[in-house]
């Protein structure tokens, strides 16, 4: 059986993982266990404080159990102590929308370190029988290269274009960039040979460094 004391559990709010916390479970007035809730809590855990009792949301500092959030059938939490998990569960009209689908950024992934290489390649020959034909060949490879690590991507689209007639090879650097996140402004930051995004413009190419809102962010 559950005692009191404090766990990490992962929680879960109508079966979506919200984040795995460290919770205190311990006994309420009447003497039952469970988890203390806080409006910061449960806007952590996606759940509208506001409409699941407008009077408690506006007590600074309360904590109390869910029931007393909500005194319905239909609100309910259920720590399952075999998987150290915490499930809540509410109806549709008390999660708040905006926090739909949303992990905290300090649960976010910064990946693995990887490189990973991309690459396109051509050849062509072409011969004219006439007298004085002659033969012509051309190649093309084409790169889309990437290297991640510790939350850094660098970046490189470029490709390398050889004929026969001009007797060399010419390397053509379409896009060279370094790019990171910043969960703090729900934003990115990528510098070197990069693109606008075309959402009131054409895309146009420049040099430089950029600072762009990233939707998915939020």
């Amino acid at each position: 059986a559950i005692t009191e004391g404090t766990y990490s559990l992962d929680v879960y709010t109508n079966d979506e993982w919200k984040g795995r916390y460290d919770l205190r479970i311990a006994r309420d007035k009447d003497g039952n266990l469970g988890v203390c809730y806080t409006k910061a809590m449960l806007t952590q855990y996606g759940i509208a404080a506001e409409k699941l009792n407008p009077q408690l949301s506006e007590q600074e500092g309360y904590c109390g159990s869910l029931k007393s959030w909500r005194n319905e059938d239909n609100v309910k939490d259920n720590l399952v102590q075999s998987s150290l998990r915490l499930n809540i569960s509410v109806p549709q009209i008390y999660e708040d929308q905006r926090l739909k689908n949303y992990v905290s950024p300090e649960f976010w992934d910064k990946g693995i370190t990887a490189l990973n290489l991309g690459w396109m390649a051509n050849a062509w020959n072409s011969h004219t029988s006439s007298v004085g034909g002659s033969d012509n060949s051309s190649a093309y490879l084409g790169v889309n290269a990437g290297l991640s690590w510790d939350g850094w991507l660098l970046k490189h689209i470029g490709n390398l274009n050889w004929q026969q007639q001009q007797g060399k090879a010419h390397w053509n650097s379409n896009q060279t960039y370094l790019q990171r996140p910043i969960p703090q402004i729900n934003s990115i930051v990528s510098g070197g040979q990069i693109f606008t995004n075309g959402e009131f413009f054409d895309t146009i190419g420049l040099r430089g460094v950029n600072l762009s809102t990233d939707d998915n962010m939020f």
